[in-house]
């Protein structure tokens, strides 16, 4: 199966190390790949908002506006983690701070596992 899916925001899952270590090992870079979800803005769920915000719709992660970068609230679609070549990756944009980082890893591990 083909994806055709347009420029624009996702996030990283993997740690830096993870992708560092390709580049240290000094391995082709044409098979290093990476995981992303798709950045969607809030603007797209019609019913259930608050849920989202809230933390009640396990395959969405909330993420509030950060208006000095320019990024509308939105969310991280869980149900879409793909597996992309790093060489398609920009320059990071922003990171998660370590308390939202740890709150995604709950509900990633959520999401997958039905917990």
């Amino acid at each position: 199966m083909h994806v055709k899916a347009q420029p624009g925001l996702a996030l990283v899952l993997w740690q830096d190390c993870q992708i560092d270590k390709f580049k240290n090992q000094k391995k082709d870079p044409s098979k290093w790949f990476t995981a992303v979800a798709p950045i969607r803005p809030i603007t797209e769920i019609q019913d259930g908002l608050e849920a989202v915000r809230e933390g009640k719709r396990r395959a969405f992660f909330h993420l509030p506006a950060w208006d000095e970068l320019g990024i509308p609230e939105g969310f991280v679609d869980l149900r879409y983690v793909w597996p992309v070549s790093q060489s398609i990756l920009s320059s990071r944009v922003a990171t998660l701070s370590t308390t939202a980082r740890l709150a995604l890893y709950d509900r990633l591990f959520a999401f997958l596992t039905r917990e």
